[in-house]
């Protein structure tokens, strides 16, 4: 079995479809005019659904740009993905004070809702599409790929892991038991109201 915290609906599954086939982490150099300052335009940034082997790929490209001044500016985008290697770098996003951004009409559900709310600051676009749900287990085959027509099944000990990372957060009692309740076929989105009634810190991008 493999702990995942994925997308139920099909919408997300179809739009995961079309990401690489593991997330795609990396630092991006480049202004939007293609010159490079790193000062000025770097961040890092994780796209697409998140696989075993991409905590340490995650790692790695912070300990690679570890001597640059890259800020620790972290964009998301992601159908979520592999609970032990989600919350592996949900904690590196939190002890590495990394602020976290979902941009306008982007998607960041399931395990990359977790590390976007890892950040130090939290920062999303109006029309951000960020989502929580509990954790479920996958049956999974020998290559780690899920089995097809295979129901993915609630994980409590996911889910407490989860919850004692929000407290670590400082989410209050309600926050916590909110965004773990919602059964692995569903979705709970954020949005500013939401945010503001869980008593959640973040910060709505004033250009979206």
């Amino acid at each position: 079995m493999l702990k995942t915290i994925t997308a139920g609906l099909l919408a997300l599954l179809a739009w995961s479809m079309t990401l690489a086939d593991a997330a795609d982490i990396d630092v991006n150099r480049k202004c939007s005019d293609g010159t490079i300052d790193e000062v000025k335009c770097g961040y890092f940034y994780i796209e697409g659904e998140i696989l075993r082997g991409d905590a340490k790929k995650f790692a790695d490209v912070i300990t690679n740009t570890s001597n640059t001044k890259v800020d620790m500016y972290l964009f998301l985008r992601s159908p979520g993905g592999v609970f032990e290697d989600g919350m592996e770098i949900a904690k590196l996003v939190h002890e590495r004070g990394f602020r976290t951004d979902v941009a306008n009409t982007d998607t960041c559900t399931s395990m990359c809702a977790i590390i976007w709310l890892a950040g130090s600051k939290r920062i999303y676009g109006g029309k951000a599409r960020i989502g929580f749900h509990s954790v479920a287990t996958t049956p999974v085959d020998s290559n780690g790929n899920r089995i097809k027509g295979s129901k993915s099944v609630s994980y409590n000990g996911g889910n407490a892991l989860v919850g004692a990372f929000f407290h670590e957060l400082g989410l209050n009692d309600k926050a916590i038991e909110t965004l773990t309740d919602a059964e692995p076929s569903s979705m709970f989105y954020l949005n500013t109201k939401r945010l503001e009634e869980l008593g959640i810190t973040a910060k709505r991008n004033s250009n979206s």
